[in-house]
């Protein structure tokens, strides 16, 4: 690696002092080398034979040749040009290609030394854009010079903005800025395991299995309860006959019998489109933002969409992207289902429900049936289902005048 390094670093140098290719004949060509080696004249790419040589050397080198040339018999003569100093002088009329050159170097110096993208790497709760507005409003963002960020003052500025994080750094990487974090664990819920509770019933049902960790179990496998029944009594009765108040924990598993229903009515109220629409762009490039585009805004009721399109260059994005801004106008009207739309539209509605509900439930065994009212479609789902159904209640003792209160 070092050593094409070294070797690109030398056609670097020579391209911009340039260098020529002769064609030397006649003489002796070993003693026209010989006396180049002794003056030290630069000679690579040498080639020929006998009659005549080829060879390279700098512009200067090949202003000394003369002498040599002359002791050795030679006559050399210029063959090709190279490097950047024939270039600019093959081109000095055209003074638009210099200054578009000229250009070129001024505007990528002064691209280099601007953030082009700011990516936040390692949040998973908290948004990026909540991240990103916080460093935005403290002069990060795409278009800034980097030498006008001071990283530790801004790292310490958005530490106390962003509460949910327990740790970020900001780091640039030539033009992009990568803001790495660390979400603050939620610290856990302490409870106060002293305190009397029960665990009951949360709903009807057949017990599978009992887990009992504190406290004394109420019921047994196979048994029926209902809603509100004692599972896990906090009430324990010790060896010698005393009794003893735990926080009952434990985990009941039992056979459920669940009814989920979902009604879709045939007359719905749905948004029907216009076709007014208004159309509004902004140009942002390198932090500078650019509205254009005038449309008038639809009547009535609208709703609106944004979208931006940020250009790419082998998949990296860069600070030039467009924004539009879209609005659509609708009017809200009553519609009549047909039986057919109803029940699909009611079977997909009654999915979802039945996801959200039975979420937590295992079902063992299922039936739905659909039936149309004079109002709309009704689908009503029967399940067996296995589910904890433990829902811990604190203790409540009566004192002796008449007032409630938690057993010490």
């Amino acid at each position: 690696m070092e050593g094409e390094r070294e070797v690109l670093f030398i056609y670097l140098i020579r391209f911009l002092c340039g260098y020529v290719r002769f064609r030397a004949t006649g003489g002796f060509p070993e003693r026209f080398i010989n006396l180049c080696s002794r003056e030290k004249i630069p000679l690579w790419d040498i080639s020929g034979g006998k009659e005549v040589l080829y060879a390279k050397t700098t512009i200067r080198g090949y202003h000394r040749l003369r002498t040599c040339a002359r002791k050795s018999g030679m006559r050399p003569r210029v063959a090709e040009r190279y490097g950047l100093p024939f270039l600019l002088h093959r081109h000095r009329r055209r003074l638009g290609l210099l200054c578009g050159a000229v250009a070129a170097v001024l505007i990528v110096g002064l691209l280099s030394s601007m953030v082009w993208t700011i990516d936040v790497q390692g949040n998973e709760t908290v948004p990026d854009a909540e991240i990103l507005a916080v460093f935005e409003k403290l002069g990060v963002r795409a278009g800034v010079r980097r030498s006008k960020i001071n990283v530790e003052q801004v790292q310490r500025a958005a530490a106390r903005e962003l509460n949910d994080l327990a740790w970020l750094a900001l780091n640039i990487r030539g033009s992009a800025a990568v803001i790495e974090v660390r979400e603050r664990a939620p610290a856990p819920e302490v409870q106060n395991d002293t305190s009397p509770q029960n665990i009951l019933a949360g709903r009807d049902g057949t017990i599978v299995s009992l887990e009992v960790y504190e406290g004394e179990a109420a019921v047994k496998k196979g048994q029926a309860v209902l809603a509100g029944d004692l599972l896990i009594s906090s009430v324990v009765t010790n060896k010698d006959l005393s009794v003893s108040f735990k926080h009952a924990r434990g985990v009941a598993i039992a056979q459920t019998h669940r009814v989920v229903t979902h009604t879709f009515p045939f007359r719905q109220t749905v948004r029907r489109y216009t076709g007014e629409e208004s159309r509004r762009y902004r140009l942002s490039l390198f932090g500078l933002q650019i509205p254009f585009g005038l449309g008038r805004q639809p009547e009535g009721e609208k709703e609106s969409f944004t979208r931006r399109n940020t250009l790419q260059m082998n998949q990296v994005p860069l600070p030039v992207y467009l924004e539009t801004y879209l609005q659509r106008g609708y009017t809200q009207q009553e519609v009549t289902f047909t039986k057919e739309q109803a029940l699909q539209a009611a079977a997909a509605e009654f999915s979802q429900k039945v996801s959200q509900e039975l979420q937590n439930a295992k079902i063992l065994e299922e039936t739905v049936e659909a039936h149309f009212t004079q109002d709309g479609c009704v689908i009503t789902g029967r399940y067996l289902c296995e589910e904890e159904i433990g829902k811990p209640e604190a203790l409540q003792v009566e004192d002796s005048t008449g007032a409630e209160e938690e057993p010490e």
